[in-house]
């Protein structure tokens, strides 16, 4: 079930408030196995490097969106796992609509978001709600990566560099049955 998925968190955000904030919920929050907060981007690489992180709370627009979105854009790419959230003023971006969602961009609009603006006391509501769409996210990214490690194992363990279809397709059904019987 995804809600058994803990979440390991780092928090992204220059603005010490904001942040401290967000982290000082998430660390009460009994899905979270773990908090960070940085205040930088390097930091956060810093702790990417050192934990198995799987969900970054990030604010785009700081220090300013170009870097932010390089950085979001590299994660994602080699570790596509890890689960963003948009921590940010939503209408600030929604002010710099034509240039917040440019280019690749364009998928910012499909993130998880938690609105910095968001009142205080709507703030605990909101953070749960975020929380469970992580860990709905990761329960599926997570099956699919293990369907992945399986089908490399698979690959591996098979001395044949190609296979017929029919083998290819019998390689799939005995991987997902591995998968079924692991949950």
């Amino acid at each position: 079930m995804s809600l058994d998925i803990p979440l390991k968190v780092v928090i992204c955000d220059e603005n010490n408030i904001t942040g401290t904030a967000l982290r000082d919920r998430l660390s009460q929050h009994p899905a979270v196995l773990s908090v960070d907060y940085a205040d930088s981007i390097a930091a956060a690489q810093q702790r990417l490097r050192a934990d198995e992180i799987n969900t970054i709370f990030i604010d785009p627009l700081a220090p300013d969106l170009k870097t932010t979105s390089e950085f979001i854009f590299s994660v994602r790419e080699s570790l596509p796992e890890i689960v963003f959230v948009l921590y940010m003023e939503v209408s600030t971006a929604e002010a710099k609509r034509k240039d917040f969602y440019q280019g690749k961009r364009r998928r910012f609009s499909h993130y998880y978001k938690l609105d910095k603006a968001v009142p205080m006391p709507s703030f605990p509501e909101e953070v749960e709600s975020v929380v469970r769409a992580c860990q709905a996210d990761l329960s599926w990214r997570l099956s699919r990566e293990s369907l992945k490690r399986l089908a490399e194992q698979e690959r591996e363990e098979t001395d044949e560099p190609r296979k017929s279809a029919d083998e290819l397709k019998a390689s799939v059904e005995l991987i997902v049955a591995r998968v079924s019987a692991a949950r």
